[in-house]
């Protein structure tokens, strides 16, 4: 399964204002052909960018909640994507998003059911879509033993997990899934990372991911 980053203009440039033809765009560039490996849409903020209901309310959306209404929008590309757009899919399937925050104005508490009651995206059919992400940086100097170690990554997964699809348990009830995005950085340790993480937890490795 494949995580897809939503384009940095998008994002950093934008700043997910009058983003309808960027948004058509992305989704016929490509992502529809990943079929049933399409994994969530990534869309990392930048760290400058500060907490607005409305501008989220409208990106929120604007956002495709399934691969048809994604190919119905894929459709409306400009014409820099003409001869090479994807625009179709094989099969209704939901598409999901993650959300990474950076700025600590989002942190209040009308995020994330954030979006104003005309656009009903509120509760659960928001959270259905969207998870919000926000990064941990790991321990902190002075590493614990493997075993504390081990425990303190499970309940740092299970709690970050269980609140981002707004579950109120800081467990997470079974059936939901986790994806990590680990930062490559300059040296390139992802992949490493995720293997290190999947170990801790005592899963197959073949289980684990890059973002």
């Amino acid at each position: 399964m494949f995580s897809v980053k939503g384009p940095r203009f998008i994002t950093h440039m934008k700043k997910l204002r009058d983003a309808d033809t960027l948004l058509a765009n992305f989704f016929a560039s490509g992502v529809l052909a990943l079929g049933a490996k399409l994994g969530p849409v990534l869309w990392q903020l930048p760290p400058t960018m500060r907490y607005d209901a409305a501008v989220l309310a409208e990106f929120f959306a604007a956002l495709p909640r399934d691969t048809e209404t994604a190919a119905a929008l894929a459709a409306k590309h400009d014409e820099r994507l003409d001869g090479r757009a994807w625009t179709s899919t094989d099969a209704r399937r939901p598409v999901r998003y993650a959300l990474e925050v950076r700025h600590p104005s989002f942190q209040v508490d009308a995020f994330p059911s954030c979006s104003p009651a005309r656009h009903r995206l509120r509760g659960r059919r928001l959270r259905r879509h969207l998870a919000v992400l926000r990064a941990d940086h790991g321990e902190r100097p002075g590493v614990p033993a493997a075993a504390r170690r081990r425990r303190a990554v499970h309940q740092r997964v299970h709690r970050r997990g269980a609140a981002a699809v707004g579950g109120q348990d800081p467990r997470l009830a079974p059936g939901h899934e986790v994806y990590v995005y680990f930062d490559n950085d300059v040296k390139v340790r992802a992949p490493a990372d995720a293997m290190a993480l999947a170990d801790l937890l005592g899963v197959g490795r073949q289980r684990s991911g890059t973002g």
